[in-house]
C-alpha cells in the first residue's frame, strides 16, 4: 500500500518550494480559484446528473430505472475524472 502512495507523496513533495513561498492569505484565494476552476469545467455534467437524477427518481419501470442507474454512475465517473484533470493542470 505505501509503495502505491509513493508517486503522490513525490508529487506533493516537489511542491513544497512553490508552497513555501506563498503567504497565508494566498491559500483562501488558490482555494477559491481551484473550486472555480473545477465547477466551470464540469457544470454541464452535473446538470446531466442532477436531470438524471430526477428522472429516476420518477421512474416507475423497474428495468428503466436499472438502465438509468448504469448511466448516472457513468456520469459520474466522468465528471470524477474531468475533476481530476482540471486538478493536474
Amino acid at each position: 500500500m505505501l509503495l502505491k502512495l509513493r508517486p503522490l507523496v513525490e508529487q506533493i513533495n516537489a511542491l513544497e518550494p512553490e508552497m513555501k513561498q506563498l503567504a497565508d492569505g494566498d491559500f483562501p484565494e488558490l482555494t477559491q480559484s481551484f473550486q472555480q476552476r473545477v465547477q466551470a469545467a464540469t457544470a454541464e455534467l452535473r446538470d446531466e446528473i442532477r436531470a438524471l437524477e430526477d428522472e429516476i427518481d420518477r421512474e416507475q419501470d423497474d428495468d428503466r430505472r436499472t438502465r438509468l442507474q448504469y448511466q448516472l454512475r457513468e456520469l459520474k465517473q466522468h465528471r470524477d475524472d474531468r475533476e481530476r484533470q482540471v486538478l493536474d493542470e
